[in-house]
């Protein structure tokens, strides 16, 4: 039998990765939302806009404390 590599190999398995998948596509889109909404309201409000993004900011803190 051949081994599928792209689909799990239960109906729960394949199901999983599916909703996992739609899941981080929805992500993705929700925080490019946000990110364009905060630049509007910022904008709008004449506040300064920031060049980094402060998710950013954090996970690159994350990753030097793990490589130590």
């Amino acid at each position: 039998m051949v081994e599928r590599k792209s689909i799990g190999k239960t109906p729960r398995e394949h199901f999983m990765r599916t909703a996992e998948d739609e899941f981080a596509k929805f992500m993705r889109k929700e925080l490019e939302f946000q990110r364009a909404d905060r630049k509007e309201r910022a904008l709008r409000l004449g506040l300064p806009v920031a060049t980094t993004d402060r998710m950013s900011i954090g996970d690159r803190g994350r990753k030097t404390i793990e490589r130590n």
